[in-house]
């Protein structure tokens, strides 16, 4: 059951995607076209995770899996563009002043390379198993093993990035 609420996530980030897409082609929507590249980073994210058991525990899913990992290191901290782009189209004026613009993208810039340094590079995935889906993930616990001589794997910490881009993103949403 599981994969399938996967799949509907995969569904749902194709309909995003094709109506960021839409957004920027058609008017010229700031941001739109780095929501769309991200809705596709998760339509190609769900659809991989609901089709792990269909694909099984092996090379195969392990090799599709690495994308995922990279496309989030390098794709996430964009939303702080398409952030700052919205906050100007918003009117904040803030966000029009060249100081910040500069301070946003030296953040992301530094958020990409935290990613591929911090959480990329030291990455060890390996399988894990709940409920009917069956990934490749970072960290892994005993409720997730496939087999019985699997290890944990406690991961690299926690998604820095994600967690930066998501406070200006709230930041300027409450603006």
């Amino acid at each position: 059951m599981t994969r399938f609420v996967f799949a509907g996530y995969a569904f749902v980030h194709f309909l995003l995607f094709l109506w960021a897409l839409n957004l920027w082609r058609r008017r010229e929507a700031p941001g739109a076209l780095i929501l769309a590249i991200m809705a596709a980073g998760l339509v190609y994210d769900n659809s991989l995770i609901s089709l792990g058991r269909a694909i099984g525990i092996g090379p195969t899913l392990e090799t599709l899996s690495w994308p995922r990992f990279i496309l989030h290191a390098l794709v996430t901290p964009f939303l702080m563009i398409a952030t700052l782009q919205i906050a100007r189209t918003a009117g904040l004026e803030w966000a029009g002043k060249k100081l910040w613009q500069g301070a946003i993208w030296v953040l992301t810039l530094a958020m990409i390379v935290y990613g591929v340094v911090f959480d990329l590079l030291p990455l060890e995935i390996q399988p894990a198993c709940v409920n009917d889906v069956v990934r490749f993930t970072s960290s892994t616990s005993p409720s997730q093993f496939c087999f019985a001589d699997q290890t944990q794997n406690p991961g690299v910490g926690p998604p820095v990035p994600s967690i930066v881009a998501d406070i200006l993103i709230i930041i300027v949403g409450v603006m």
